[in-house]
């Protein structure tokens, strides 16, 4: 029950996921970055869009291991709700999956994000980046190595098909690993987690609708 717990907990704050063995050493974290010279409303290239009052919906399901199909749980809000300084940078408040809250921010090597509560920063992902590239980082104390699995996969939601980039995520000494797909300039398009022979996806979130400023 406590890795549930825990896989429900990320999934829904962070996207990260499932138990899977990982005999990579974790890439060495990015080096410091600066901002991109423009307030995010002018940046017209980035991976997330963040403008106050932008909105995405998703619908959350699970697999009934029991009767081996998938249960819808819940719909879910992801929202921007206004910008504030730190640091000298301009970082967007939001209201996250599971009612979490924390800031972001493009910056010119991706998505990075601070957890309320938590006083470090990391890179969610990554972009532009190369195939097969690795970054590392803390998320509320636990180490994480994510990867650029694709730069285009079609994927098709409710709210249509998007060309999206792959991602996928390990975290924490349980190597709990999230696909998750971006499509730039849209946001966030679906975040999956696999079961332990991959063959299927024990938790997911797919995009119903967006919202966009």
């Amino acid at each position: 029950m406590k890795k549930l717990a825990l896989i429900c907990l990320i999934i829904l704050a962070t996207g990260c996921s499932k138990k899977e063995a990982d005999t990579k050493t974790p890439a060495t974290p990015p080096a410091a970055v600066t901002d991109l010279g423009k307030s995010q409303a002018e940046q017209t290239n980035v991976i997330l869009p963040l403008k106050t009052g932008n909105l995405w919906v998703y619908q959350v399901f699970a697999l009934d291991t029991i009767h081996d199909r998938h249960i819808l749980l819940k719909v879910d809000t992801f929202e921007v709700l206004k910008d504030t300084v730190i640091n000298n940078e301009t970082w967007w408040d939001s209201r996250q999956l599971g009612h979490m809250r924390g800031w972001m921010i493009n910056r010119n090597d991706g998505l990075w994000m601070r957890m309320k509560g938590d006083t470090g920063e990391f890179l969610w992902a990554k972009y532009p980046g190369l195939v097969e590239s690795e970054y590392s980082g803390t998320i509320m104390g636990v180490p994480s190595t994510s990867k650029v699995m694709s730069n285009s996969i079609d994927v098709e939601v409710q709210a249509g098909k998007f060309d999206c980039i792959a991602y996928g995520q390990y975290i924490g000494k349980e190597h709990i690993l999230t696909r998750y797909y971006f499509c730039p300039n849209k946001g966030l398009i679906k975040m999956e987690i696999p079961d332990s022979t991959h063959t299927k996806i024990f938790m997911g979130v797919d995009l119903l609708k967006m919202e966009l400023k």
